[in-house]
């Protein structure tokens, strides 16, 4: 349960939103601005309407009201300091310079104190910048930066604002930024800006700005005492990681999107931009555009996988619960409240933390991810996933490139075929998510290609130059190429290291993209402690893990280590060091006491006895087909496909095309069909019976 709230108005004067506070709310309505009244912006009123009545145009294209209340303000008494009143361009002062100076700089100014400034100082302790709302003008790094865009905005004959805003610039006397990463966080602060970049730097890092006091909204709101009353409630602005998991997720998918280009992460996304995402989240493009500190090109390349990892948060929060409740949306608007003027709560930031985290263990529980047949078109079991299963699914969702793995019987085949259900529902498109194996029996049972059946590529010897412009003949292999945008291997320790390092080179050339792989994402699964890589060419083959194209391109790395094939724990532990090939003496006399002796039948089925070709492998099972008794069955395969797919079929498929069988005979299962009865389980056929879907998967 949430403690009762009470939502109260942050004053607008100090809202977050406001630019600025007139100066004419000082004084009295019906007036002129106070303590100008008569005097310099009434002098400069009156010039104003004389240029206008002289080149016959309104009087706000001469100069705003709010200009020259910034003039009579400031007072400049140069080119230079006119040229950092803010509003006022380098085509304006070129064009009504002299004439402004010449009114500024009047003697008769010099006795003059503004009621303005008296009207600040009677709130006590109240900042003329928090008041303003923006960058005293006269601040001397800002007066620097303008001066630094008027020089090179007539280097480059370009209009200033085309260098910089003034917005911008005070933004960055906001603060005054140190390194790149610091200045491109900054809204506005785009790519295309980074040319001015190291010169920007050069005038904030000066050390003559040290001893100016530093400058920002949040320091100047902080300064000010509270109204009669109560005290500010400070604006809901940025989301932490821990109330909001989708921004969580949003600056980890950042993070490995910026590995993927090799670009900084700010240039990806800046922070502000992922905090309002997460506030707000879109559920369109155009909505996305409206982020501020997001520009076109960035919507344009990551629009889609951010609208993807909004909507897998919004479906894994759908719990009902009041709009009030959800700390990482943006808050509700009120009746009484002006649209810019935020609300604020009366829930401390650690209880906030805490009742989020609560709501998002029982929204993970209710919303625990289910794999369905019908997503895949595999076989899959009914069991949930555990929490080390589901964050494999969470990593691959969120657009990484990772490699999971673990013993034998935790899981890998489920957790598999969970995240290819997952990824083929958010890339729906034919041939967006590819499954393939090093070898024929492996990608059968992941229902895929052979890794080498999808490069197209053949033996792949040869350059990876050569192997691009081989694929490039084939319209089909070139295709799936450019179709894919996840690729997902299984039995990976199998792949040797060479091979995939000529792949993602492929991968790079034919996709035209620099990215690791070509910008395909990678899933890839496998134990690296069972079949190791067969070599392809002469030498000792490498593993892949061992491979830079391994490094630059795998983020994430995941072991499952919950065993769910065995519930005997010592017994897993016994496994695990033959595993590792680390057998404790224990272990070593457990495992001889066993194996040294014969194995008696149970419930019929007879000890395995292991050969080294199969042929020997079809000899006995003949042998002991034939010394049965009673009537031999002979179950036929339906395969569809392309003829040659098939022939293909037949010759890797560990499952004969037709299936001799007589009661009493051994059978071994080469497909997992739920817990208890997984690939490699042995059996004894007892009879025959014909059952549906929903019959066998009751009995599995």
């Amino acid at each position: 349960m949430f403690p009762s709230t009470k939502n109260r108005l942050i004053p607008s004067s100090f809202s977050k939103q406001s630019d600025k506070i007139p100066l004419h709310a000082m004084s009295q309505p019906g007036l002129a601005p106070a303590g100008l009244s008569d005097t310099l912006y009434n002098t400069l009123s009156d010039w104003r309407k004389r240029v206008s009545s002289e080149i016959q145009k309104p009087a706000f294209i001469v100069a705003s009201n709010a200009l020259l209340e910034s003039i009579s303000r400031n007072r400049p008494r140069t080119r230079a300091e006119l040229l950092a009143v803010s509003g006022l361009g380098p085509a304006k002062v070129e064009q009504y310079g002299n004439a402004i100076l010449q009114i500024t700089t009047d003697s008769k100014w010099d006795g003059l104190v503004h009621t303005a400034a008296v009207a600040v100082s009677q709130h006590p302790k109240l900042p003329e910048a928090a008041a303003q709302g923006t960058v005293p003008a006269d601040n001397p790094l800002l007066v620097e930066l303008k001066k630094w865009r008027l020089n090179l905005s007539r280097e480059k004959e370009v209009k200033a604002y085309r260098i910089a805003s003034n917005a911008l610039l005070e933004a960055i006397v906001h603060r005054r930024p140190q390194t790149h990463a610091d200045l491109h966080v900054i809204s506005g602060y785009g790519t295309a800006k980074m040319e001015f970049s190291d010169a920007i730097l050069r005038m904030t890092r000066d050390s003559k700005w040290d001893s100016l006091a530093p400058w920002s909204s949040e320091a100047a709101m902080a300064s000010c005492p509270a109204p009669a009353g109560g005290t500010f409630a400070p604006p809901i602005g940025a989301v932490s990681n821990n109330a909001c998991p989708l921004l969580a997720d949003l600056k980890r998918w950042r993070k490995t999107k910026s590995g993927e280009d090799q670009k900084p992460a700010f240039m990806i996304a800046p922070e502000p931009a992922l905090e309002e995402i997460a506030r707000k989240r879109p559920s369109t493009l155009s909505q996305l555009a409206a982020i501020r500190g997001l520009d076109a090109n960035q919507v344009k390349q990551s629009g889609k996988d951010l609208l993807e990892l909004i909507e897998y948060h919004t479906q894994l929060s759908s719990l009902k619960r009041p709009a009030h409740q959800n700390v990482c949306a943006e808050p509700p608007a009120s009746k009484a409240s002006r649209p810019h003027e935020p609300l604020a709560m009366s829930l401390s930031s650690s209880q906030a933390a805490s009742v989020h985290d609560a709501l998002r263990q029982q929204a993970a529980r209710e919303a625990r991810y289910q794999p369905t047949p019908d997503a895949v078109g595999m076989t899959l079991t009914s069991r949930p996933l555990t929490a080390e299963q589901q964050h494999v699914v969470d990593e691959a969702m969120a657009g990484s490139s990772i490699f999971f793995t673990g013993s034998a019987g935790v899981g890998k085949s489920l957790v598999l075929r969970a995240v290819v259900a997952a990824l083929r529902r958010r890339y729906p498109s034919e041939g967006a998510v590819q499954v393939c194996a090093p070898t024929g029996i492996a990608a059968i049972l992941v229902e895929g290609f052979t890794v080498h059946k999808f490069a197209g590529c053949g033996l792949a010897k040869g350059s990876a130059g050569g192997l691009a412009a081989h694929i490039q003949k084939s319209p089909k292999a070139l295709q799936r190429w450019l179709d894919t945008t996840v690729l997902v291997i299984d039995e990976v320790s199998m792949l040797e290291g060479l091979f995939f390092s000529k792949l993602e080179e492929v991968a790079r050339i034919l996709r035209n993209n620099n990215r690791p792989f070509g910008g395909i994402q990678l899933v890839l699964c496998g134990d690296f402690f069972q079949l190791p890589p067969v070599a392809q060419w002469q030498g000792q083959p490498d593993f892949i893990f061992r491979t830079p194209a391994w490094r630059s391109c795998v983020r994430v790395m995941i072991e499952l280590t919950q065993v769910h094939r065995q519930s005997d724990q010592n017994f897993v532990r016994m496994l695990n060091e033959v595993r590792r090939g680390q057998l404790s003496e224990a272990t070593f006399f457990e495992f001889r006491r066993h194996c040294s002796q014969p194995l008696p039948p149970v419930d019929g089925v007879l000890p395995s006895m292991l050969y080294t070709h199969n042929a020997d492998v079809d000899r006995e099972n003949e042998v002991h087909l034939r010394n049965l008794s009673g009537e031999e069955t002979v179950f036929r395969a339906t395969d569809q496909g392309p003829r040659d797919a098939i022939q293909e079929l037949d010759k890797i498929c560990p499952a004969p095309a037709a299936l001799r069988l007589k009661p009493g005979a051994q059978v071994v299962v080469v497909w997992n069909m739920g817990d208890n009865i997984v690939n490699g389980t042995r059996g004894v056929v007892v009879g025959y019976k014909t059952l549906c879907p929903e019959e066998l998967a009751s009995m599995v």
